[in-house]
């Protein structure tokens, strides 16, 4: 009988363990392209949840390159009214956006970590069909493996007191 207990709270922890890992770090690896996603602002793992952001996951090349181009504004392609896209990068480095057939401003926001690191606005060009040579790019100041695209304005200088994200 005292086996069958230790089982069991092995592996109701294992359980345990596994889920908080999904929920903070894992659910990337996870998610599909075009997919839907509830994420949670929070000042660390434990804390309450701060503010929930609904955000269509972008993560397959094409999807990446295209962004939200040819949008009128912040919805997803299946047109339901998201906060965001959330562009999932299998690697941290220095990502570099532009603002190829926008019709419209946004912040885009930069994470690592899961953490917030701030966003910069990224005004649409007046003519959205400008040739790609001669469109500004917007380089996050970090390696990054998450960018956050947004209304501008979505996110105050609260949320940015070193939030954390999770799904």
């Amino acid at each position: 009988m005292h086996r069958k207990f230790l089982i069991i709270l092995l592996l109701s922890s294992l359980f345990v363990a596994a889920y908080v890992a999904y929920k903070a770090y894992l659910w990337p690896f996870f998610v599909q392209d075009g997919q839907l996603v509830t994420l949670q602002l929070r000042s660390h793992l434990f804390a309450p949840v701060k503010r929930e952001v609904t955000v269509e996951v972008v993560k397959t090349v094409s999807s990446l390159s295209r962004g939200l181009s040819g949008r009128t504004e912040l919805v997803s392609r299946g047109g339901q009214q998201v906060d965001g896209l959330l562009f999932v990068f299998e690697n941290e480095q220095q990502q570099i956006f532009w603002m190829k057939e926008m019709f419209f401003d946004i912040d885009i926001c930069w994470l690592q970590a899961r953490r917030l690191h701030g966003c910069q606005i990224a005004e649409a060009p007046e003519d959205p069909y400008q040739s790609p040579a001669t469109l500004p790019t917007f380089t996050s100041p970090v390696a990054v493996d998450l960018v956050l695209e947004t209304n501008v304005g979505f996110f105050d200088e609260a949320d940015f007191a070193s939030q954390f994200f999770t799904k």
